[in-house]
């Protein structure tokens, strides 16, 4: 019995990926008495897939949540719905760069994240972290992770979903640009909110 959660390596112009301090913080932690088994993948389409599902065969998870940094959110972004769509204008990390091929061919147009999201919300602004449902985790990584971790978790009755992030201060300083940014600190209180309301959902459809 675990919980999967699933950053992503730096890419682009950005030094810092948030998503993978938290993963790899929370990494052997536990929320609700259940562990947290972390796993930071590269930038890829490739990779999003291949490596999602065989981590979710491997723990077969109560909990998958995947986490990736959108840099002009300003807030924590709960995404509510994943595209089988990838379209991109600029490569991934292995130069692919696709157009409109499907996440997983056969699979449904799209998928709701199963975690409880509206009670997630409710529980990310009752601990001050601002935070918003997103309706489009785009097109692009993030979008092609979190459709992966729904569509296969759903065969062991495990709940997944996913968070988009801002970037930490730190980056933000670095690079000199007016860019919206939350603290590290929050973005790993997020995450440990949004797992354990996930798995308080998970203990409730298994009675």
């Amino acid at each position: 019995m675990a919980v999967l959660l699933v950053g992503f390596k730096p890419y682009g112009e950005y030094p810092e990926n948030p998503s993978e301090i938290v993963v790899e913080t929370l990494d052997g932690t536990e929320v609700e008495g259940v562990e947290i088994v972390g796993a930071v993948l590269p930038v890829s389409f490739r990779a999003a897939r291949e490596e999602a599902r065989r981590l979710v065969e491997e723990h077969r998870p109560l909990v998958a949540i995947g986490v990736g940094l959108s840099p002009r959110r300003v807030d924590v972004g709960v995404e509510k719905v994943a595209l089988n769509y990838m379209y991109s204008e600029r490569p991934d990390a292995d130069g692919y760069k696709p157009k409109g091929e499907p996440v997983i061919p056969g699979g449904p147009d799209a998928l709701f994240a199963t975690i409880p999201v509206e009670r997630v919300l409710e529980a990310l602004r009752e601990s001050y972290i601002p935070a918003s449902i997103s309706l489009s985790a785009g097109s692009y990584v993030c979008n092609a992770l979190m459709y992966t971790l729904i569509y296969y978790t759903r065969r062991y009755g495990g709940l997944a979903g996913f968070l988009h992030v801002p970037l930490p201060p730190c980056t933000v300083a670095r690079l000199r640009k007016q860019l919206p940014s939350l603290s590290l600190s929050l973005v790993e209180e997020a995450v440990t909110i949004t797992v354990r309301e996930a798995l308080r959902e998970a203990v409730l459809r298994g009675d």
